[in-house]
């Protein structure tokens, strides 16, 4: 129909221009006049004032009729019976899909049908499995159609859509939508729905495979992991066709001089086709690795390809591979094999009866169960710990010079503040476990139910606290609805009323709040496995100069504690309240999570091991980390326009409230001071330290803008403006001018996201972070320098705090005593309300 309507336009057009062409020159009218003569000559509306007067035009006119009369009819009607039928087809092609659902049982239904979506409903069709796509992206809509696979017109996260997809008789679900909540949603509606469903999730983020498993998630699967996508649809399709009994292994295939592959696409070479094997990744002669190869990927001699299929095909191809005749078996480097295998594997490894595949030698091991160390030899197999003693094998590393100790756990760390991407972090350092940090105190006190919401939403599972300052009654409360931990106590009374009460509490050395000399006498003989050390905010240039736990943990034993009482307090005492039932000793049954420490006062890492396998030798990181594959934009920066004029504040009053700063803590007093005020409006006080802040609301474009005091910062001129403001992260940014401050905030808001210092109009020292406005993509050492620069600027302006723009990202958030700035206005913690800047 399409066609034909094309054609029929170009034919009308045509005829226009031979029309209005013809009675230009055989009547001499304007190109305007004969067009008009054409168009109602062939409409047949009739003749005005310009019609054809000569005989040779009259002659052209009963042509052009003829000719042209009929175009344009037939135009016309292919238009009128493509919007009718259009809209038939609409309604009969609905009505006719509805009915074919209706009939089907023990179906399946994609939710989602972006890149692993098409994957999947190729491999079913294939396979000729009946399925139904929801979908309600209309170019999405076009695309499976054109495929010929059968496709809803819904939001999958709708239950009507769900039913009309047959979700009552279907035998499974495939959750491959862009966002894990979208496909958490999905999941839960589903099994309310039909709870006997089988159901396969894409997960985008490692933590949210237990989510996802616990709302009722058979099967989950990361597109990012090694061969994840490939294999989760084998999984499928194996699970889908009752292929019950099949074998698979993985194996390392060379392509040979003179391979039939070789010089091909992995498209072209057809090996899924030909071999039923999946190739999950390459190794180039180079030692390059690369993960879930494209289609377009050229095969090249010397290529090592990582086939996943059946044992029997996968020596098939390992025979075409090597070419010139000659056979190169495939090397096996893993295999699936029963638990039942790899368990009894283990227990003859513990007995000695066969080699370990890792022997720590005669290392000083830490045995945190009776508080001492003991030289031994440590025996690994398959990634666990099977044995304290004398162990042979031909594996070994001689740890006779360190201290073997469980791999070290922060029970509270946020990544955020290191400013380093989950990778970059890695390089120098899955699952969800719990609610993390319960912010909202008040809110539980006070029954808010979203606040109940989340806190039921994870059962028996942890639910982590933060409640400075909260005590008697109000703490009883707080602890009663299941918050079994604080990291937020700032002193040894508050520390010790929550450990009586059953918390545990967690011990916090990072950047700016430092309380463990304060809390250190707390840990005892009796409250020891009660007491855990952790870093909360730790910022790059810390990172990168003192460490992480091991700097935290010598700073514990430089003021006295036993050194293997600090490394439980950074082990096992941490294992156990996350609920880590095999982390956290060296011991058998365990995992092989392990460090070699050179000493323990000063403590310094040696070696890393992570299940059994070494990952860091003379403190340097010896394994490629996979780069993460960014969006082009993960920045939420939807500010609402405005000016200068929008951090002037008229004067309403005599006395303002002000935020004060506590020098290393994240709490805050609230002061009432008289009002600077000049020609009617709110100004900034240098001589008294008293400068503007603002909250720029970042993230929908709402323009709101609120605006307070704080003293503290020292600032004798600038401005400082950052999207690090916990927990909402809009813009906050404090200032002595408010032409300063509109300018930092505009810096921050063309990077999407970072930290600026103005002066004088000027941008001084900027620091972009391009992930969410949180984080940055580059080295350590390289976010490191820019942390030191910025820092240094903040000092030539006046100020004298040690880490002002941490300060600055904590004025924003409402739940640390006393007074906090929001978005939305100024919080007093305490009552838990707004108030108002102005007393009276």
């Amino acid at each position: 129909m399409n066609k034909r309507l094309g054609i029929a336009f170009a034919i009308l057009f045509l005829t226009l221009v031979i029309g209005a062409t013809g009675y230009h020159f055989l009547e001499g009218f304007s190109i305007f006049q004969a067009l008009y003569l054409t168009v109602v000559t062939i409409s047949t509306v009739g003749y005005g004032d310009v019609y054809a007067r000569s005989t040779g035009g009259m002659v052209f006119t009963i042509f052009l009729i003829i000719a042209g009369v009929g175009t344009m009819f037939y135009t016309v009607s292919l238009v009128a019976e493509t919007i009718v039928e259009g809209r038939l087809r609409a309604i009969m092609g609905k009505g006719k899909l509805k009915r074919i659902i209706k009939r089907m049982k023990n179906h399946y239904i994609i939710c989602g049908c972006g890149r692993i979506g098409f994957l999947i409903c190729r491999e079913l069709a294939a396979e000729k499995v009946h399925f139904v796509v929801i979908e309600k992206n209309p170019e999405v809509i076009q695309r499976i159609e054109d495929e010929g696979f059968l496709c809803y017109h819904g939001d999958s996260t709708s239950d009507k859509s769900l039913i009309e997809a047959g979700i009552k008789h279907a035998k499974g679900i495939v959750c491959v939508l862009p966002t894990d909540a979208e496909n958490l949603y999905v999941i839960l509606t589903a099994k309310e729905l039909n709870p006997d469903l089988f159901v396969l999730s894409r997960s985008e983020e490692e933590q949210s495979e237990r989510r996802l498993m616990r709302a009722g998630a058979d099967r989950v699967i990361s597109p990012y992991t090694l061969g994840g996508m490939r294999m989760a649809m084998l999984d499928f399709i194996e699970i889908s066709t009752r292929r019950q009994s099949l074998e698979l292994r993985m194996a390392e295939v060379v392509v040979g001089d003179g391979s039939v592959v070789a010089g091909k696409t992995l498209e072209a070479s057809e090996i899924r086709q030909n071999y039923g094997l999946i190739i999950v990744a390459v190794k180039k002669h180079s030692g390059k690795m690369v993960f879930n190869p494209a289609a377009s990927y050229p095969i090249e001699i010397g290529d090592k390809l990582i086939a996943l299929g059946e044992d029997d095909n996968v020596m098939r191809f390992s025979k075409v591979c090597a070419g010139q005749g000659v056979t190169i078996p495939g090397r096996r480097f893993m295999m699936m094999p029963d638990p039942l295998k790899r368990l009894a594997a283990r227990i003859k490894a513990a007995k000695g009866e066969i080699s370990p595949d890792l022997i720590l030698k005669n290392g000083l091991v830490a045995d945190l169960f009776s508080g001492a160390s003991m030289r031994t030899d440590v025996a690994i197999c398959d990634g666990l710990i099977v044995g304290l003693g004398e162990y042979d094998g031909p594996h070994v590393v001689d740890a006779s010079k360190y201290h073997v100790a469980p791999g070290f756990m922060d029970g509270h760390f946020h990544i955020e503040s290191s400013m380093l991407s989950p990778r970059e972090l890695a390089r120098q350092e899955r699952r969800v476990l719990g609610l993390a940090e319960m912010m909202n105190f008040p809110g539980v006190n006070f029954c808010d139910p979203v606040v109940f919401g989340k806190l039921a939403a994870y059962g028996d599972r942890i639910r982590d606290g933060h409640a400075p300052l909260l005590t008697g009654k109000d703490l009883n409360a707080y602890i009663s609805a299941g918050l079994r931990s604080d990291h937020e106590c700032t002193r040894l009374e508050e520390a010790r009323e929550r450990l009586h009460k059953g918390m545990q509490i967690m011990i916090r050395e990072g950047t700016q709040a430092k309380n463990l000399a304060a809390l250190l006498p707390l840990a005892n003989a009796m409250t020891l496995r009660q007491c855990c050390l952790v870093t909360d905010d730790l910022h790059p240039h810390d990172i990168m100069r003192q460490g992480h736990l091991d700097a935290v943990m010598s700073l514990a034993i430089a003021q006295g504690m036993d050194p293997l009482w600090a490394m439980a307090m950074v082990t096992i005492n941490t294992a156990r309240y996350c609920g880590l039932r095999d982390y956290g000793a060296v011991a058998p049954g365990y995992r092989a999570d392990l460090v070699l420490l050179a000493s323990l006062n000063p403590v310094r890492v040696e070696a890393v091991f992570k299940d059994g396998r070494q990952v860091v030798d003379h403190g340097k990181l010896i394994i490629d980390i996979p780069a993460s594959v960014l969006p082009a934009d993960v920045t939420s920066m939807q500010v609402k326009p405005y000016d200068v004029s929008a951090f002037a504040i008229p004067a309403a009053g005599k006395r303002v409230r002000v935020i004060d700063l506590i020098p290393d803590q994240i709490l805050t007093g609230a002061a009432v001071l008289e009002a600077s005020v000049r020609d009617g409006r709110l100004i900034q006080d240098t001589r008294r330290d008293i400068l503007k802040i603002a909250v720029i609301e970042r993230h929908r474009g709402t323009g709101n803008i609120a605006l307070g005091l704080v003293r503290g910062f020292q600032l004798k001129k600038g401005a400082l403006a950052t999207t690090v403001a916990h927990d909402s992260h809009n813009i906050i940014c404090v200032g002595c001018s408010d032409a300063d401050m509109y300018v930092a905030v505009k810096e921050v808001e063309a990077m999407r996201g970072g930290l600026a210092i103005a002066c004088d109009g000027e941008i001084t020292a900027r620091m972009a972070l391009p992930i969410a406005g949180l984080m940055s993509d580059c080295p350590l050492a390289e976010i490191g320098r820019g942390w030191e620069q910025i820092r240094s600027e903040a000092q030539q302006l006046g100020c004298r705090l040690r880490e002002p723009f941490m300060h600055l990202s904590f004025l924003a958030l409402p739940v640390i005593p006393e007074l906090k700035l929001t978005a939305r206005g100024l919080v007093d913690v305490n009552k838990f309300d707004f108030v108002p800047l102005f007393v009276d």
